[in-house]
């Protein structure tokens, strides 16, 4: 039967984005004991024809619940002798009438797995998120809304495909990231033919469209469903990479594929000219255009001014030492303060771990303006974590206080954590910036992570990975609070742009002193 695993793979491309086991939680009514294995699939994951990795969906029945386990792996090359292993797990329990009973999400991107389980129960779910041996639990409100869980939404949809039906639209769970209900759109396409282990099958193409707020189409791909309805290849292209998941064995798909392919160096942009100094920027204008699609809607905000022109291109004037003065309903709805998201520990900022609580009051000392004190901690960032290479995906803030190393990602982590740890909100910034050389190519622009923070009633921008605040040689792409983790819309509105701008140098800018 078509699984969940259509639309659920997606979670793959988010992975990539960040770093550009297998365990299961359960709710504690539920034996382990009693569950049999009713459907199977595995799946090859390839990018631009070279395999990443795997995937498998497996479902269970107990004799009054089903349990759909969604495991995937994928290891990538981001740069010379550098690799990373992501794994993902997402299971949902759900009674035979399709009644959610419990879901969890289980990640390994660093050394510390994180796992978050919701369960429900009298009209609200109850959650707990664990990692690092920290445990946090809350209570959130019930998804709004109808929706299914995705064995009755796999019945759903493959009841009326058929049906012959010509489209079929749904709405249902999803745990990858944060608890949120997802939206798909399918269309019938064409026929097809697919060789699966030396058989020739019939299928047909279906266009699917994932559908965020107010129906806006976040991504668009293309499932083949065999005519049993199996699902046997997925489709998609984001920014410069093409991504395919292909039915396969379990013995094929956990074959040795190697390093895996090398995404780090294709994601590159090389401007249209140098930048000297680019660390010692004051301001500078860039033109931006994509290779293919439509222009990004990047954001006005914190350094950043962005201007769409007539021909399609973006112009953008960053001006580190004058930041945009947000009205309060664009980016602080609260009476002019920013949503409290921006203070909360999260698995990735867990700013009220007591490394991080300690360090930010030790760097702070008797500083009393918030400026002074953002740069205090940035500064503090910089000078405590060694250059960690580009082995991690993604560590937390407290894994990076404690280990004393890391790339831009532990480095924006860590600084948000302390920032919000001392009650300044705080959240990451992720884009371009300017690289004279990095990973064995010169004068290029390479995707990054920093932070922002608010003071004095706007963003300031904050970089820990160089020497001094920031510098005109970044471009903010999007933001995050990472209450979700790496796993949000954030990062796959992110991973659609890799490979597909191009960056004209406008104008750069210096103060007198750095000027010749």
């Amino acid at each position: 039967m078509l699984g969940a695993f259509m639309h659920r793979r997606r979670v793959c491309w988010p992975l990539i984005a960040a770093a550009v086991l297998c365990g299961w939680i359960l709710a504690p009514s539920l034996r382990a004991d009693t569950w049999k294995v009713i459907e199977e699939s595995w799946y090859i994951v390839e990018i631009d024809g070279q395999k990443a990795g795997w995937s498998a969906e497996i479902v269970e029945d107990d004799g009054r619940c089903y349990r759909t386990t969604v495991n995937q792996k994928l290891t990538i090359s981001r740069g010379p002798n550098q690799t990373n292993t992501l794994e993902l797990t997402t299971t949902y329990v759900e009674t035979h009438r399709g009644d959610p009973v419990s879901a969890s999400s289980r990640r390994l991107l660093s050394a510390e797995p994180e796992s978050v389980t919701w369960t429900f129960e009298d009209g609200r779910v109850r959650e707990r998120s664990e990692r690092g041996g920290r445990v946090v639990e809350r209570t959130l409100p019930r998804p709004e809304g109808s929706w299914l869980m995705p064995r009755a939404a796999s019945v759903l949809i493959e009841s009326r495909r058929a049906g012959g039906a010509a489209s079929i639209r749904c709405r249902t769970l999803d745990c990858t990231g944060e608890l949120r209900v997802a939206a798909i759109d399918m269309t019938r396409g064409g026929q097809a033919a697919f060789d699966h282990g030396g058989r020739s099958l019939a299928v047909t193409i279906w266009t699917v469209r994932e559908l965020g707020a107010d129906d806006r189409v976040m991504r668009t791909y293309e499932s083949w469903i065999a005519e049993d309805g199996v699902l046997v290849r997925t489709i998609e292209t984001a920014g410069s990479m093409r991504f395919i998941a292909r039915l396969s064995t379990r013995e094929e798909a956990q074959r040795d594929w190697g390093g895996g392919p090398e995404l780090l160096a294709r994601t590159f942009v090389r401007p249209s000219q140098r930048i000297r100094a680019p660390h010692r920027t004051t301001s500078a204008t860039y033109r931006l255009r994509v290779k293919e699609g439509p222009p990004p809607e990047l954001p006005t905000i914190a350094s950043q001014r962005v201007t769409s022109q007539e021909d399609g291109s973006l112009l953008l004037t960053i001006t580190p030492g004058d930041p945009v003065r947000q009205a309060p309903e664009e980016d602080a709805p609260n009476g002019g303060a920013p949503d409290p998201k921006y203070l909360a520990a999260t698995p990735l900022i867990d700013c009220d771990d007591p490394v991080i609580t300690d360090m930010a009051a030790r760097l702070i000392g008797a500083i009393e303006h918030a400026g002074d004190r953002a740069e205090a901690l940035r500064l503090g960032v910089h000078r405590h974590l060694r250059a960690g290479g580009l082995a991690s995906a993604f560590a937390s803030a407290s894994e990076a206080a404690r280990g004393g190393a890391g790339d831009c990602s532990e480095h924006a982590v860590l600084l948000a954590a302390l920032l919000r740890a001392r009650g300044v909100p705080a959240r990451v910034a992720m884009g371009l910036v300017y690289a004279e050389s990095f990973a064995g190519q010169r004068h290029i622009f390479a995707w990054h992570m920093w932070t922002q923070a608010w003071v004095d009633g706007r963003w300031i921008d904050l970089d820990a990975t160089i020497d001094r605040p920031f510098s005109a040689a970044h471009i903010l792409v999007a933001t995050s609070a990472l209450n979700d983790g790496v796993l949000g819309d954030e990062f796959t509105r992110l991973l659609a742009l890799m490979g597909n701008l191009e960056v004209e140098v406008v104008e750069v800018g210096y103060e007198r002193a750095d000027a010749k």
